[in-house]
């Protein structure tokens, strides 16, 4: 049997209904990655760890089959894919809201801290469709705290999560691992003691023709960070 891969620079332009379908169905995902480095990678998510990191996301959010996603980000990168993944989990087509002006509403919707601040600042449609949500994950970057505070009194139902491409995207929502994610620090026997170390199921398998890489980044099932 043939495994089927999934590797997104490849499938840029794709439409998204065929491209979640693809997702849905790969063996393996490769996405590329610069992270806190700046150095550009390829990472190797296997199914188990795509589809658990899925599941346990949908899981923590309370999400029901039927419910869906608005998909507010490129799909090149991990958090857009997620979004296909978790409206794939529910049975659902994702909807595709990233060129539209009058968006259509979701159940949930995953954003960067600089669309917070632009519904907050200048796109009123943009508040309603985030406010409308039962709840909007925010991740790749820190938001400000008052920015943070702003949205919820603001009404949006605001989750901050924390992850990489190397761990399925976030996998620590609102300071807590999801069920199976363990955070820790690198010991002093680590190449890169003192950093964030993150361990569980959805852990990357590892990066595409980097094996000098993989030595110092995955050790004993464990994905030592760059934070």
């Amino acid at each position: 049997m043939v495994m089927q891969r999934v590797k997104l620079d490849e499938y840029i332009s794709w439409q998204i209904p065929q491209l979640q379908q693809q997702l849905i169905a790969a063996d393996e995902i490769v996405v590329s990655s610069s992270g806190s480095t700046g150095l550009q990678k390829q990472v190797i998510i296997k199914k188990t760890a795509f589809d658990t990191s899925t599941k346990l996301a949908n899981k923590y959010l309370n999400a029901k089959p039927g419910q869906t996603w608005s998909l507010l980000l490129p799909v090149t990168h991990i958090a857009g894919v997620n979004v296909l993944l978790r409206a794939g989990d529910l049975g659902t087509e994702v909807i595709d809201n990233r060129q539209r002006e009058n968006y259509i509403d979701a159940d949930f919707v995953s954003v960067v801290p600089t669309q917070i601040y632009k519904a907050l600042t200048e796109d009123k449609n943009l508040l309603r469709h985030l406010k409308n949500a039962k709840a909007v994950l925010v991740g790749a970057a820190a938001i400000k705290i008052e920015i943070f505070d702003q949205a919820i009194e603001n009404g949006i139902n605001l989750i901050r999560t924390y992850g990489m491409s190397e761990t399925c995207g976030g996998c620590v929502f609102d300071g807590m691992p999801l069920d199976g994610v363990r955070v820790s620090i690198a010991s002093q026997e680590d190449a890169e003691p003192g950093r964030i170390s993150i361990a569980g199921p959805v852990i990357a398998s590892g990066y595409r023709l980097r094996p000098d890489l993989d030595g110092v980044s995955f050790i004993d099932n464990r994905f030592i960070t760059h934070d």
